[in-house]
């Protein structure tokens, strides 16, 4: 289930996703998917938004190392990460 979110919180929400992909855009380094979540975590707790932090590893048993990856949802929108519950345990 998802947490119900109000359509003020929706409309937050979603700006919130368009900066965080503009200022990535913007950045001068590459920009892991475990520091846009961080990040997405400081903004949803400083606007008062519900969210869930998720970090994975990937599902694959043929390979010795794990492929890891970070994500922020609230609702039913996707901050950043998108969706990746089928990939990642």
């Amino acid at each position: 289930s998802c947490t119900l979110i109000t359509p003020q919180q929706r409309d937050a929400i979603l700006r919130l996703r368009r900066l965080l992909a503009l200022a990535q855009s913007y950045a001068p380094w590459h920009t892991t998917c475990l520091a846009n979540a961080l990040v997405a975590r400081l903004w949803c707790k400083y606007s008062d938004l519900p969210y869930f932090l998720f970090i994975g590893v990937i599902k694959q048993q043929e390979k010795s190392w794990k492929e890891g990856h970070a994500w922020i949802t609230s609702g039913p929108i996707a901050i950043t990460g998108g969706d990746c519950f089928e990939q990642y345990y």
